[in-house]
Protein backbone atom coordinates (compact mmCIF):
# COMPACT_ATOMS: atom_id res chain seq x y z
CA UNK A 1 0.00 0.00 0.00
CA UNK A 2 1.34 3.65 -1.08
CA UNK A 3 1.79 6.12 1.25
CA UNK A 4 -1.24 8.71 -0.62
CA UNK A 5 -3.07 5.63 -0.25
CA UNK A 6 -2.56 5.20 3.70
CA UNK A 7 -3.55 8.81 3.85
CA UNK A 8 -6.54 8.62 1.49
CA UNK A 9 -7.74 5.48 4.20
CA UNK A 10 -7.10 7.62 6.70
CA UNK A 11 -9.20 10.01 5.96
CA UNK A 12 -11.78 8.00 4.87
CA UNK A 13 -12.24 6.53 8.33
CA UNK A 14 -12.44 9.77 9.90
CA UNK A 15 -15.64 10.58 7.49
CA UNK A 16 -17.16 7.37 8.55
CA UNK A 17 -16.78 8.03 11.95
CA UNK A 18 -17.81 11.77 11.46
CA UNK A 19 -14.51 13.18 12.85
CA UNK A 20 -13.84 16.85 11.66
CA UNK A 21 -11.34 18.97 12.92
CA UNK A 22 -13.47 20.36 15.35
CA UNK A 23 -14.07 17.19 16.39
CA UNK A 24 -11.70 15.94 19.95
CA UNK A 25 -10.76 12.73 18.69
CA UNK A 26 -9.34 14.80 16.14
CA UNK A 27 -6.33 15.38 18.29
CA UNK A 28 -5.91 11.62 18.57
CA UNK A 29 -5.33 11.32 14.33
CA UNK A 30 -2.59 14.33 14.79
CA UNK A 31 -0.29 12.89 17.53
CA UNK A 32 -0.66 9.75 14.62
CA UNK A 33 -0.10 12.23 12.14
CA UNK A 34 3.13 13.56 14.44
CA UNK A 35 4.23 9.55 15.42
CA UNK A 36 4.40 8.83 11.66
CA UNK A 37 6.49 11.42 10.17
CA UNK A 38 9.41 9.19 9.53
CA UNK A 39 7.03 6.03 8.04
CA UNK A 40 3.95 8.05 6.57
CA UNK A 41 2.31 4.58 5.26
CA UNK A 42 1.76 3.75 8.86
CA UNK A 43 -0.75 6.21 8.84
CA UNK A 44 -3.77 4.98 7.41
CA UNK A 45 -3.54 1.72 9.63
CA UNK A 46 -2.99 3.31 12.86
CA UNK A 47 -5.72 5.52 12.13
CA UNK A 48 -7.84 2.12 11.58
CA UNK A 49 -6.96 0.84 14.83
CA UNK A 50 -7.62 3.99 17.18
CA UNK A 51 -11.27 4.70 15.52
CA UNK A 52 -12.45 1.25 13.92
CA UNK A 53 -10.73 -1.14 16.10
CA UNK A 54 -10.99 0.89 19.33
CA UNK A 55 -7.13 1.14 20.24
CA UNK A 56 -7.56 4.59 22.43
CA UNK A 57 -3.70 4.45 23.87
CA UNK A 58 -1.64 6.39 22.02
CA UNK A 59 0.99 4.63 24.13
CA UNK A 60 0.18 1.47 22.73
CA UNK A 61 -0.32 2.61 18.84
CA UNK A 62 3.40 4.04 19.05
CA UNK A 63 4.31 0.83 20.56
CA UNK A 64 2.77 -1.46 17.10
CA UNK A 65 4.48 1.42 15.08
CA UNK A 66 7.70 0.54 16.05
CA UNK A 67 7.23 -2.98 16.25
CA UNK A 68 5.90 -3.15 12.97
CA UNK A 69 8.79 -0.80 11.35
CA UNK A 70 11.48 -2.72 13.28
CA UNK A 71 10.33 -6.05 12.18
CA UNK A 72 9.76 -5.16 8.21
CA UNK A 73 5.90 -6.53 8.25
CA UNK A 74 4.91 -5.81 4.74
CA UNK A 75 2.23 -3.16 4.95
CA UNK A 76 -0.34 -4.98 2.26
CA UNK A 77 0.04 -8.14 4.19
CA UNK A 78 -1.59 -6.66 7.35
CA UNK A 79 -3.85 -3.31 5.92
CA UNK A 80 -6.95 -5.30 6.26
CA UNK A 81 -5.95 -7.10 9.61
CA UNK A 82 -7.55 -6.10 12.87
CA UNK A 83 -5.63 -5.28 16.12
CA UNK A 84 -6.01 -8.69 17.47
CA UNK A 85 -4.83 -10.41 14.36
CA UNK A 86 -1.48 -7.64 14.01
CA UNK A 87 -0.70 -8.67 17.37
CA UNK A 88 -0.81 -12.25 16.83
CA UNK A 89 1.73 -11.86 13.74
CA UNK A 90 3.98 -9.91 16.05
CA UNK A 91 3.90 -12.27 18.75
CA UNK A 92 4.59 -15.29 16.72
CA UNK A 93 7.54 -13.59 14.65
CA UNK A 94 8.73 -13.30 18.52
CA UNK A 95 8.06 -16.62 19.20
CA UNK A 96 10.38 -18.05 15.75
CA UNK A 97 12.70 -15.90 17.16
CA UNK A 98 13.38 -16.19 20.81
CA UNK A 99 16.01 -18.40 22.34
CA UNK A 100 14.30 -21.15 24.47
CA UNK A 101 17.29 -21.51 26.68
CA UNK A 102 16.84 -18.95 29.36
CA UNK A 103 12.93 -18.94 28.65
CA UNK A 104 10.24 -20.36 26.31
CA UNK A 105 7.12 -19.05 25.02
CA UNK A 106 4.71 -21.56 25.03
CA UNK A 107 1.46 -20.26 23.97
CA UNK A 108 -0.46 -17.35 23.70
CA UNK A 109 -4.82 -16.60 23.48
CA UNK A 110 -5.91 -13.11 22.52
CA UNK A 111 -5.22 -12.03 26.38
CA UNK A 112 -2.24 -13.69 27.58
CA UNK A 113 1.30 -14.70 26.23
CA UNK A 114 2.93 -17.92 28.55
CA UNK A 115 6.35 -18.49 29.28
CA UNK A 116 8.39 -21.07 30.80
CA UNK A 117 11.19 -20.03 32.73
CA UNK A 118 14.09 -21.98 33.17
CA UNK A 119 16.76 -20.08 34.22
CA UNK A 120 17.46 -17.36 36.67
CA UNK A 121 18.74 -15.14 33.71
CA UNK A 122 15.49 -15.93 32.47
CA UNK A 123 13.81 -14.54 34.87
CA UNK A 124 15.70 -11.37 34.55
CA UNK A 125 14.64 -10.85 31.29
CA UNK A 126 10.51 -10.95 32.26
CA UNK A 127 9.82 -11.51 35.94
CA UNK A 128 8.70 -8.59 37.94
CA UNK A 129 11.31 -6.19 39.25
CA UNK A 130 8.90 -6.37 42.39
CA UNK A 131 9.34 -9.64 43.12
CA UNK A 132 11.56 -11.73 45.27
CA UNK A 133 12.92 -14.23 42.47
CA UNK A 134 15.07 -11.18 40.82
CA UNK A 135 17.86 -12.55 43.59
CA UNK A 136 19.63 -15.70 42.88
CA UNK A 137 19.58 -17.13 46.50
CA UNK A 138 15.52 -17.02 46.06
CA UNK A 139 15.69 -18.42 42.33
CA UNK A 140 17.31 -21.39 43.89
CA UNK A 141 15.13 -21.75 46.31
CA UNK A 142 11.98 -21.56 44.78
CA UNK A 143 13.03 -24.35 42.43
CA UNK A 144 14.09 -26.55 44.95
CA UNK A 145 10.13 -26.32 46.55
CA UNK A 146 8.46 -25.19 42.99
CA UNK A 147 10.49 -26.59 40.19
CA UNK A 148 7.83 -25.25 37.52
CA UNK A 149 8.10 -21.72 36.70
CA UNK A 150 5.82 -19.76 34.39
CA UNK A 151 5.65 -15.63 34.04
CA UNK A 152 2.42 -15.02 32.00
CA UNK A 153 2.11 -11.34 30.37
CA UNK A 154 -0.91 -9.33 29.17
CA UNK A 155 0.12 -9.29 25.24
CA UNK A 156 -0.51 -5.15 25.14
CA UNK A 157 2.67 -5.06 27.40
CA UNK A 158 4.65 -7.68 25.96
CA UNK A 159 7.39 -5.44 24.15
CA UNK A 160 7.31 -2.58 26.50
CA UNK A 161 7.29 -4.45 30.14
CA UNK A 162 9.34 -3.96 32.70
CA UNK A 163 12.13 -6.16 34.23
CA UNK A 164 14.74 -6.79 36.13
CA UNK A 165 17.44 -6.54 33.14
CA UNK A 166 16.03 -2.67 32.39
CA UNK A 167 14.91 -1.69 35.36
CA UNK A 168 16.09 1.55 36.67
CA UNK A 169 13.81 2.82 39.49
CA UNK A 170 14.84 2.73 42.94
CA UNK A 171 11.27 0.84 43.73
CA UNK A 172 9.25 -0.57 41.59
CA UNK A 173 5.53 -0.59 41.92
CA UNK A 174 2.79 -1.48 39.64
CA UNK A 175 -0.14 0.09 39.20
CA UNK A 176 -2.49 -2.83 37.32
CA UNK A 177 -1.31 -5.70 38.76
CA UNK A 178 -2.88 -8.25 36.57
CA UNK A 179 -0.61 -7.19 33.58
CA UNK A 180 1.94 -9.90 34.27
CA UNK A 181 1.55 -12.94 37.15
CA UNK A 182 4.36 -14.99 37.89
CA UNK A 183 3.00 -18.73 38.73
CA UNK A 184 5.42 -21.50 40.71
CA UNK A 185 3.63 -24.87 40.26
CA UNK A 186 4.91 -28.32 42.45
CA UNK A 187 2.97 -30.84 40.59
CA UNK A 188 4.29 -33.70 43.43
CA UNK A 189 2.92 -31.66 46.08
CA UNK A 190 0.01 -30.06 44.37
CA UNK A 191 1.02 -26.80 45.56
CA UNK A 192 0.85 -23.62 43.37
CA UNK A 193 2.05 -20.26 44.75
CA UNK A 194 1.30 -16.97 42.46
CA UNK A 195 2.16 -13.24 42.31
CA UNK A 196 0.87 -10.29 40.50
CA UNK A 197 3.00 -7.75 38.53
CA UNK A 198 3.09 -5.73 42.05
CA UNK A 199 4.20 -8.74 44.19
CA UNK A 200 0.75 -9.43 46.04
CA UNK A 201 -0.19 -13.09 46.58
CA UNK A 202 -2.65 -14.46 44.80
CA UNK A 203 -6.05 -16.52 46.24
CA UNK A 204 -6.53 -19.25 43.99
CA UNK A 205 -10.79 -18.60 44.09
CA UNK A 206 -13.11 -18.54 41.29
CA UNK A 207 -13.76 -14.51 42.82
CA UNK A 208 -9.93 -13.98 41.67
CA UNK A 209 -11.25 -14.58 38.32
CA UNK A 210 -8.59 -13.31 36.17
CA UNK A 211 -5.46 -15.13 38.13
CA UNK A 212 -7.86 -18.28 37.79
CA UNK A 213 -8.37 -18.16 34.16
CA UNK A 214 -3.95 -17.98 34.42
CA UNK A 215 -3.20 -20.98 36.87
CA UNK A 216 -5.83 -23.03 34.92
CA UNK A 217 -4.30 -22.17 31.59
CA UNK A 218 -0.85 -22.41 32.91
CA UNK A 219 -2.20 -26.01 34.00
CA UNK A 220 -3.18 -26.97 30.96
CA UNK A 221 -0.26 -26.26 29.27
CA UNK A 222 2.01 -28.01 31.66
CA UNK A 223 -0.28 -31.16 31.03
CA UNK A 224 0.12 -30.75 27.06
CA UNK A 225 -3.39 -29.24 26.21
CA UNK A 226 -3.02 -26.04 24.40
CA UNK A 227 -6.37 -24.43 25.62
CA UNK A 228 -7.05 -21.68 27.63
CA UNK A 229 -9.03 -22.32 30.69
CA UNK A 230 -12.07 -21.22 29.14
CA UNK A 231 -11.91 -23.71 26.67
CA UNK A 232 -10.96 -26.67 28.70
CA UNK A 233 -11.24 -26.61 32.67
CA UNK A 234 -9.98 -29.45 34.76
CA UNK A 235 -13.30 -31.53 36.37
CA UNK A 236 -15.31 -30.13 34.01
CA UNK A 237 -16.71 -30.83 30.26
CA UNK A 238 -17.30 -28.17 27.75
CA UNK A 239 -20.55 -28.51 26.57
CA UNK A 240 -20.82 -24.79 24.45
CA UNK A 241 -19.32 -21.88 23.69
CA UNK A 242 -19.35 -20.67 27.94
CA UNK A 243 -20.67 -23.18 29.30
CA UNK A 244 -19.20 -26.67 30.86
CA UNK A 245 -20.67 -29.36 32.95
CA UNK A 246 -19.04 -30.01 36.41
CA UNK A 247 -18.08 -33.36 36.94
CA UNK A 248 -15.44 -32.81 40.05
CA UNK A 249 -17.81 -31.15 42.49
CA UNK A 250 -14.99 -31.54 44.96
CA UNK A 251 -12.82 -29.67 42.65
CA UNK A 252 -15.04 -26.67 42.22
CA UNK A 253 -16.03 -26.61 45.91
CA UNK A 254 -12.17 -26.22 46.72
CA UNK A 255 -12.30 -23.16 44.63
CA UNK A 256 -15.64 -21.45 46.32
CA UNK A 257 -15.44 -19.33 48.91
CA UNK A 258 -15.52 -21.41 51.90
CA UNK A 259 -18.25 -19.51 53.68
CA UNK A 260 -20.46 -19.45 50.68
CA UNK A 261 -22.83 -22.81 49.64
CA UNK A 262 -21.48 -26.31 49.07
CA UNK A 263 -21.80 -28.10 46.16
CA UNK A 264 -23.31 -31.84 46.44
CA UNK A 265 -26.01 -34.22 45.00
CA UNK A 266 -27.19 -33.21 41.97
CA UNK A 267 -25.89 -31.48 38.07
CA UNK A 268 -23.78 -28.34 37.98
CA UNK A 269 -22.81 -25.95 35.34
CA UNK A 270 -19.91 -23.42 35.16
CA UNK A 271 -19.73 -20.98 32.77
CA UNK A 272 -16.71 -18.56 31.57
CA UNK A 273 -16.44 -15.68 29.26
CA UNK A 274 -14.23 -16.33 26.76
CA UNK A 275 -11.63 -13.51 28.55
CA UNK A 276 -9.86 -13.08 31.64
CA UNK A 277 -12.54 -10.75 33.34
CA UNK A 278 -15.93 -11.38 35.30
CA UNK A 279 -16.51 -14.15 37.68
CA UNK A 280 -17.65 -17.26 36.41
CA UNK A 281 -21.39 -18.35 37.07
CA UNK A 282 -22.80 -21.24 38.70
CA UNK A 283 -26.18 -23.08 37.78
CA UNK A 284 -26.67 -25.23 40.63
CA UNK A 285 -29.49 -28.16 40.18
CA UNK A 286 -29.37 -29.99 43.72
CA UNK A 287 -32.04 -32.37 44.67
CA UNK A 288 -33.30 -30.05 47.52
CA UNK A 289 -32.62 -26.71 46.50
CA UNK A 290 -31.73 -25.01 42.69
CA UNK A 291 -29.74 -21.69 42.43
CA UNK A 292 -27.80 -19.45 40.44
CA UNK A 293 -24.30 -18.54 42.20
CA UNK A 294 -21.94 -15.57 41.40
CA UNK A 295 -18.90 -16.13 43.18
CA UNK A 296 -18.15 -12.39 44.19
CA UNK A 297 -20.01 -9.50 45.84
CA UNK A 298 -22.72 -7.53 44.84
CA UNK A 299 -24.36 -9.67 42.50
CA UNK A 300 -27.48 -8.74 41.32
CA UNK A 301 -31.31 -10.57 40.11
CA UNK A 302 -30.65 -8.60 36.99
CA UNK A 303 -27.15 -10.43 35.77
CA UNK A 304 -27.82 -11.14 31.93
CA UNK A 305 -26.38 -14.44 32.23
CA UNK A 306 -29.57 -15.16 33.90
CA UNK A 307 -32.17 -13.97 31.04
CA UNK A 308 -29.52 -15.05 28.03
CA UNK A 309 -31.28 -18.28 26.30
CA UNK A 310 -28.21 -20.81 27.16
CA UNK A 311 -28.17 -20.79 30.44
CA UNK A 312 -32.35 -21.51 30.93
CA UNK A 313 -31.62 -24.18 28.34
CA UNK A 314 -29.23 -26.13 30.02
CA UNK A 315 -31.49 -25.86 33.29
CA UNK A 316 -34.44 -27.08 31.11
CA UNK A 317 -31.93 -29.86 29.93
CA UNK A 318 -30.70 -30.71 33.07
CA UNK A 319 -33.52 -31.38 35.29
CA UNK A 320 -35.64 -33.32 32.47
CA UNK A 321 -34.68 -36.47 33.57
CA UNK A 322 -34.15 -35.41 37.25
CA UNK A 323 -37.38 -36.70 38.57
CA UNK A 324 -38.29 -34.51 41.64
CA UNK A 325 -41.34 -32.66 43.07
CA UNK A 326 -38.88 -29.70 43.65
CA UNK A 327 -38.63 -29.36 40.15
CA UNK A 328 -42.23 -29.79 39.01
CA UNK A 329 -43.52 -26.26 39.53
CA UNK A 330 -40.52 -25.58 36.43
CA UNK A 331 -41.91 -28.26 34.56
CA UNK A 332 -45.50 -27.94 34.25
CA UNK A 333 -44.91 -24.12 33.50
CA UNK A 334 -42.86 -24.93 30.46
CA UNK A 335 -45.57 -27.55 29.64
CA UNK A 336 -43.07 -30.53 30.04
CA UNK A 337 -45.14 -32.15 32.66
CA UNK A 338 -49.41 -32.61 33.73
CA UNK A 339 -50.70 -31.86 36.60
CA UNK A 340 -52.17 -35.40 36.79
CA UNK A 341 -48.94 -36.97 36.77
CA UNK A 342 -48.08 -34.40 39.42
CA UNK A 343 -50.53 -35.83 41.11
CA UNK A 344 -50.23 -39.57 40.84
CA UNK A 345 -46.43 -38.61 43.36
CA UNK A 346 -46.65 -40.10 46.84
CA UNK A 347 -45.52 -36.78 47.98
CA UNK A 348 -48.04 -34.51 46.90
CA UNK A 349 -50.64 -33.42 49.54
CA UNK A 350 -52.64 -30.62 47.75
CA UNK A 351 -52.68 -27.80 44.89
CA UNK A 352 -53.25 -24.13 46.29
CA UNK A 353 -53.73 -21.43 43.99
CA UNK A 354 -50.82 -21.50 42.18
CA UNK A 355 -49.36 -23.76 44.37
CA UNK A 356 -48.44 -27.33 44.64
CA UNK A 357 -47.52 -28.63 48.26
CA UNK A 358 -46.01 -32.13 48.77
CA UNK A 359 -45.44 -33.84 51.98
CA UNK A 360 -41.64 -35.02 52.90
CA UNK A 361 -40.32 -36.79 55.84
CA UNK A 362 -39.08 -33.71 57.83
CA UNK A 363 -41.10 -30.70 55.99
CA UNK A 364 -43.65 -29.53 53.35
CA UNK A 365 -42.43 -28.46 49.95
CA UNK A 366 -44.02 -25.95 48.63
CA UNK A 367 -43.44 -25.35 44.96
CA UNK A 368 -44.90 -22.27 42.63
CA UNK A 369 -46.20 -23.03 38.83
CA UNK A 370 -47.18 -19.53 37.46
CA UNK A 371 -44.21 -18.72 35.94
CA UNK A 372 -45.06 -17.54 32.81
CA UNK A 373 -42.27 -20.03 31.11
CA UNK A 374 -39.86 -18.69 32.96
CA UNK A 375 -37.48 -20.17 35.94
CA UNK A 376 -36.78 -17.70 38.49
CA UNK A 377 -33.74 -18.33 40.28
CA UNK A 378 -32.45 -17.50 43.40
CA UNK A 379 -28.87 -15.81 43.06
CA UNK A 380 -26.34 -16.22 45.71
CA UNK A 381 -23.07 -14.30 45.99
CA UNK A 382 -20.58 -14.24 48.74
CA UNK A 383 -22.46 -11.84 50.98
CA UNK A 384 -26.41 -12.82 50.64
CA UNK A 385 -29.15 -14.26 49.01
CA UNK A 386 -30.84 -12.35 46.19
CA UNK A 387 -34.59 -13.97 46.13
CA UNK A 388 -36.92 -13.28 42.89
CA UNK A 389 -40.29 -11.20 43.20
CA UNK A 390 -41.96 -15.05 41.97
CA UNK A 391 -40.45 -17.10 44.78
CA UNK A 392 -40.26 -20.46 42.94
CA UNK A 393 -40.43 -22.77 45.85
CA UNK A 394 -39.51 -22.77 50.17
CA UNK A 395 -39.75 -25.20 52.59
CA UNK A 396 -42.34 -25.26 55.47
CA UNK A 397 -41.06 -26.09 59.08
CA UNK A 398 -43.76 -28.46 60.46
CA UNK A 399 -42.73 -28.01 64.17
CA UNK A 400 -42.82 -24.31 64.45
CA UNK A 401 -45.24 -24.20 61.29
CA UNK A 402 -43.55 -21.16 59.99
CA UNK A 403 -41.16 -21.09 56.38
CA UNK A 404 -37.95 -22.26 57.34
CA UNK A 405 -35.86 -18.41 57.40
CA UNK A 406 -35.97 -16.17 54.73
CA UNK A 407 -33.60 -13.72 56.20
CA UNK A 408 -34.25 -9.89 55.93
CA UNK A 409 -37.21 -10.99 53.27
CA UNK A 410 -41.29 -10.17 53.85
CA UNK A 411 -43.14 -13.71 53.70
CA UNK A 412 -46.34 -12.74 51.76
CA UNK A 413 -50.18 -13.23 53.03
CA UNK A 414 -49.81 -16.06 50.69
CA UNK A 415 -47.33 -18.07 53.14
CA UNK A 416 -49.96 -17.54 55.87
CA UNK A 417 -52.81 -19.01 53.74
CA UNK A 418 -50.85 -21.92 52.64
CA UNK A 419 -49.74 -22.98 56.36
CA UNK A 420 -53.61 -22.71 56.68
CA UNK A 421 -54.23 -25.04 54.41
CA UNK A 422 -51.69 -27.34 54.77
CA UNK A 423 -52.79 -27.78 58.38
CA UNK A 424 -56.31 -28.03 57.46
CA UNK A 425 -55.95 -31.05 54.93
CA UNK A 426 -53.56 -32.42 57.96
CA UNK A 427 -56.76 -31.89 60.18
CA UNK A 428 -54.41 -29.84 62.18
CA UNK A 429 -55.88 -27.13 64.34
CA UNK A 430 -55.54 -23.92 63.17
CA UNK A 431 -55.82 -20.03 64.93
CA UNK A 432 -57.21 -17.58 62.91
CA UNK A 433 -55.03 -15.36 60.84
CA UNK A 434 -55.46 -11.94 59.31
CA UNK A 435 -54.43 -12.60 55.79
CA UNK A 436 -54.96 -9.02 55.02
CA UNK A 437 -51.56 -8.18 56.41
CA UNK A 438 -47.83 -9.32 55.45
CA UNK A 439 -46.82 -11.97 57.43
CA UNK A 440 -43.27 -11.34 58.12
CA UNK A 441 -40.78 -14.07 59.63
CA UNK A 442 -38.15 -13.60 62.07
CA UNK A 443 -37.26 -16.25 64.12
CA UNK A 444 -34.30 -16.26 66.02
CA UNK A 445 -32.74 -20.22 66.66
CA UNK A 446 -34.26 -22.20 64.11
CA UNK A 447 -33.46 -25.88 64.55
CA UNK A 448 -30.97 -27.21 62.13
CA UNK A 449 -32.57 -29.56 59.41
CA UNK A 450 -30.29 -31.76 58.25
CA UNK A 451 -30.99 -32.42 54.27
CA UNK A 452 -29.02 -34.78 51.08
CA UNK A 453 -28.83 -31.42 49.30
CA UNK A 454 -26.35 -29.14 48.36
CA UNK A 455 -26.95 -27.23 51.30
CA UNK A 456 -26.01 -28.72 54.86
CA UNK A 457 -29.42 -27.35 55.94
CA UNK A 458 -32.25 -25.08 55.33
CA UNK A 459 -30.97 -22.61 58.12
CA UNK A 460 -27.56 -22.54 55.71
CA UNK A 461 -29.88 -22.20 52.79
CA UNK A 462 -32.25 -19.56 53.38
CA UNK A 463 -30.51 -17.71 56.67
CA UNK A 464 -27.81 -15.85 55.30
Amino acid sequence: MKVYENIALARAILSRRGISQDSTEYEDYLKIREMCQKTPGYVGILTRLRFEDGVSDMQELEHILQTLVEAKVDLAQISKMSYEQILSLLLDRVEKSSDTKDLELIFKDNDYSYYRVYTYEGILKIGSPAWCLKTKSRWIDYQKSHPEQWVVVENRYRNRIITPENNYLSEYKSKDGWIRYGISINHNSGDIIGFSDNNDQMDLKLRNWTYLGVVETCLNLSRGIRKSFYDYFEGTTKISSNWHRIDNIERINRLLNPEMVQLSDGKYYIGFKRKYQGAARIIALGNENFCFIIPFEKASLKDPALTSPEPLSLVDDGIKDMDLPLYDGIKLSRGTTTLDKIKKRGEFLLEFENWIIYKLPESYLVVRYDLNGKIPMIVIDESKRHYPDRLPYFYVDPNKWKIFTLKNMKIQEWGARIIQEIKKIENIPTAEVDVSKNVTETPKDEDEKTTKGFIKNFKDWWGK
